[in-house]
């Protein structure tokens, strides 16, 4: 029993052990069906080869001939299926591969020969099944040259041709170590390798996971190496029994010490040569992790993760969404490309595409592995509902998503694609992405209970403020005013009377402001009940509209002519005419309100969206801050009194703005059950 014999047996083994996991997976499609094929018929033309030299029976060698001639065309079916739909335009490899079964079948019939006549047969088939194989992938080659193929698709033939040649040669070499010739028998397991090659390539679909197969595969080869050096120097010069046990002892026992340096180090040095672009995103993103600790703001968050994706994925476009307030929705925060087409705001909860990426988790989900989990029926979820997230995955215009998750909970989840380049991300580099999720998701939690600290924090000072303004301001301002209106105007001085009533205006402007301002600090006192929302907007928007230009249209929908919740009438409507007023001193030359009611699962969405010239990304934080105000003529106190009050009532506002295209308010209240 010599080298060949063995690496024939164990190959058969392996490849038995591949035709039977891709069958299992799906005979659907027909690259796996001929790969399992290819993979038995291996497995049986290796088998018989171990079989007639153990045994050296004739009968087994020629059972080997019949299957080394079978192999061929079975072989070259299954490369030329690499060919772009084989069936429907390429007739000329049609053809050329029913001439090839042809002279198979032909050819087979030689495994009938008498004894005598057998020998030419038996040595004839190894070189025609060598010329069959290398002329498939001759047909590979020129097909790959002027076929219409992404990128993906040609690094993959590319490195099935190559492969394949060099595998094809180890396996001849083997042929002539057997006859003779002082070489060493290393064609079987070129083959596993190959194989193993072949099935990531048919299974994954990832060109990009070569390079880690390349790292793996240098890694493993240079420990055995490395391995059998220590053992050769320590043990190959011993010619004594006892000694040889003592030296094997002492060899086995260095192995044991260095192993773990050793692999370190050549795993080290072989991610750096083969795993550059991996090394530059961990770097890329665990800056953005570093920065996630110092940030305070929440659009500072969505920035950070969104350049980060940018930098290191190479993403055109990003999106991050965050669990709304009632748990329903997930929203859309901010994007890369604010200005796309066909930006999807919200996505619910229990959408099929939230589903997918939480029982994915921490696994980031592919779109690419999503497709492949459909075409071999996976598990996870029905066909159906896979068919769904691919939806969902195109409505989102991404490539990759992947969850923030914290104590078993989504509290929201980023996206992104890289538009200008067809090969898709591998496992192994989006695998940096759980770490990274895990930072954004302590981040978002952070942030809320900061948000909350410095809220209590501002209330407090504001209530402090409060109390002295109203002997340091108010006092003072209700005395002027009574000695302005005291001071009788002369009819005949129009400037003394002009100047009187400016001063009045003022004193009215500034006890307003003061009153705003007071009424934010202290807690409103409210009276709730069940009301109809949708009435409140109604009686608001007649309280409005008088005062509206007419170069302004509005228009109002609702989902439903009634829907209640708790609430204080009189403090939302005062809510909803700020919106309104808001919304149209941002349409100077005129524009549209709509104002519209949506129903959710335990919510209300009441929408003011405009036509105005928006607001900035900069002043977007800053709209619900006390005394912020873009305006000229504002006091910076409805946006935050506005909210305030809607917090109140256990709601929430959320903003969206586009500069040049409009703004939309949206405010969400529970509903009655």
């Amino acid at each position: 029993m010599n080298t060949l014999t063995i690496s024939a047996l164990f190959c058969a083994f392996i490849a038995l052990i591949f035709a039977i996991v891709t069958a299992t997976k799906s005979l659907k499609e027909k690259r796996y069906l001929w790969f399992s094929i290819l993979c038995g018929m291996i497995a049986l033309w290796n088998s018989f080869f171990f079989a007639s030299r153990i045994l050296h029976s004739p009968l087994f060698e020629r059972f080997h001939a019949l299957l080394t001639v079978l192999l061929a065309p079975c072989a070259a079916g299954f490369f030329l299926h690499f060919v772009e739909k084989i069936d429907e335009k390429h007739t000329k490899f049609q053809k050329r591969l029913t001439s090839i079964y042809v002279i198979s079948i032909a050819l087979a019939l030689g495994v009938f020969l008498p004894q005598g006549d057998i020998f030419f047969f038996l040595h004839s088939v190894s070189f025609y099944a060598t010329c069959v194989i290398g002329y498939a992938f001759y047909l590979l080659y020129e097909n790959l040259k002027k076929a219409n193929l992404d990128i993906n698709e040609k690094k993959r033939q590319k490195y099935l041709i190559l492969g394949g040649i060099v595998t094809l040669m180890m396996l001849v070499f083997d042929r002539l170590t057997e006859a003779g010739l002082p070489l060493t028998s290393f064609g079987n397991v070129f083959l596993i390798v190959y194989l193993y090659f072949v099935y990531q390539i048919i299974t994954k679909r990832k060109v990009v996971d070569i390079e880690d197969l390349t790292a793996k595969g240098v890694l493993f080869f240079s420990l055995a190496a490395i391995l059998t050096f220590i053992y050769a120097i320590l043990v190959s010069w011993v010619e004594g029994p006892a000694l040889f046990l003592f030296n094997t002892f002492v060899a086995s026992f260095v192995i044991l010490v260095l192993f773990e340096p050793i692999k370190s180090t050549t795993e080290k040095l072989t991610n750096n040569f083969f795993l550059k672009g991996r090394r530059q995103t961990k770097r890329y993103l665990n800056q953005v992790k570093s920065k996630l600790l110092e940030v305070s703001d929440l659009r500072d968050l969505t920035h950070e993760v969104l350049v980060g994706l940018k930098n290191a994925y190479q993403a055109t476009q990003a999106h991050f969404f965050l669990l709304d307030q009632d748990e329903l929705t997930f929203r859309r925060l901010q994007s890369l490309d604010q200005n796309a087409a066909n930006l999807v705001s919200e996505i619910l909860v229990g959408d099929d595409f939230m589903k997918y990426v939480q029982r994915k988790h921490p696994v980031p989900a592919s779109q690419t592995y999503l497709t492949q989990e459909i075409l071999e029926s996976s598990r996870i979820l029905p066909k159906e509902r896979l068919e769904n997230v691919l939806k969902g995955f195109e409505k989102l215009n991404c490539e990759v998503a992947f969850g923030f998750m914290l104590d078993h909970k989504l509290l929201g989840f980023g996206t992104f694609t890289n538009a200008k380049t067809d090969t898709p991300y591998s496992l192994s580099k989006l695998s940096n992405l759980e770490s990274f999720g895990k930072q954004i998701a302590y981040t978002i939690r952070n942030l809320k209970v900061y948000d909350r600290i410095r809220e209590k924090d501002r209330m407090a000072t504001l209530g402090e403020m409060s109390a002295g303004l109203a002997h340091e301001i108010k006092n003072p301002l209700g005395a002027i005013k009574g000695a302005a209106q005291y001071l009788q105007p002369d009819p005949q001085n129009a400037t003394q009377s002009e100047f009187l009533n400016i001063i009045i205006d003022e004193v009215n402007r500034l006890d307003k402001v003061v009153n705003q301002f007071l009424n934010y600090a202290k807690p409103f006192p409210q009276n709730l009940e069940e009301v109809n929302i949708v009435d409140v907007v109604k009686n608001t928007l007649q309280k409005a509209t008088p005062d509206i230009p007419k170069q302004f249209d509005l228009t109002f929908e609702t989902e439903a002519p009634s829907i209640m919740v708790m609430a204080d009438a009189q403090q939302m409507s005062q809510v909803f005419l700020n919106m309104i007023l808001n919304s149209i001193s941002s349409m100077s030359d005129g524009g549209l309100l709509k104002i519209h009611i949506r129903l959710k699962d335990k919510t209300v969405e009441i929408s003011f969206e405009d036509t105005g010239e928006g607001i900035a990304p900069e002043d977007l934080k800053r709209i619900f801050v006390p005394f912020f105000t873009t305006k000229d003529s504002g006091t910076g106190l409805g946006l935050p009194i506005s909210q305030k009050i809607v917090k109140a009532h256990q709601g929430d506002i959320y903003v969206d703005s586009q500069i040049h295209e409009g703004t939309k308010f949206t405010i969400t209240l529970p509903r009655t059950t």
